[in-house]
């Protein structure tokens, strides 16, 4: 089974630099997470928060914000949709941030998860592209959010790793997953 992580903000919908609170799906967002659930995929968002420890965000809110995007993800047919939140600021210095790892690691836990089918869709290259470099799973960066910055002026954040590919949105990036 192949797993697709994908990062929310900037990738599936919101503002890339806000918190969940005012989440909303991007066009075909929805319509890339179903082609990926009809193609058997296991469907992880993985989100840093940083604003639930700067205080700006409650993990009430966090909750209740994940709670209504799962179900419009299931009233659209997709009843797979695993979320992991790192709730913590960089002097935290914790290990799920990312581009650390410890997010894989829960998903890992609660099903194995085989690298080798395993993909990372993301908008900002210094946590998502490096998020999956670390793991040495395949990356596919997205233009949207602050993807487009990623590939360019902040291209030198993650330059010791490539996405193997890179595509307008996330159904893009859904479409070459189900193609490989």
């Amino acid at each position: 089974m192949k797993t697709v992580f994908m990062d929310l903000q900037g990738t599936l919908g919101g503002n890339p630099i806000g918190d969940i609170s005012d989440f909303e799906f991007y066009p075909r967002a929805l319509e890339a997470l179903k082609l990926l659930f009809n193609h058997g995929c296991r469907l992880i968002v993985i989100t840093n928060q940083s604003r639930i420890a700067k205080g700006y965000l409650t993990m009430e809110t966090y909750e209740s914000k994940r709670q209504k995007i799962v179900a419009t993800a299931e009233a659209y047919g997709i009843d797979n949709l695993e979320f992991y939140c790192c709730p913590h600021r960089n002097e935290d210095n914790c290990k799920c941030k990312k581009p650390k790892t410890e997010l894989f690691n829960q998903a890992n836990e609660k099903e194995a998860i085989d690298k080798e089918t395993s993909y990372m869709i993301g908008d900002m290259g210094m946590s998502d592209m490096l998020f999956a470099h670390n793991l040495k799973i395949k990356k596919a960066l997205v233009l949207t959010g602050v993807g487009q910055g990623s590939l360019n002026e902040y291209r030198s954040t993650w330059q010791e790793t490539e996405a193997e590919y890179v595509g307008s949105d996330i159904y893009e990036a859904a479409t070459w997953i189900i193609n490989i």
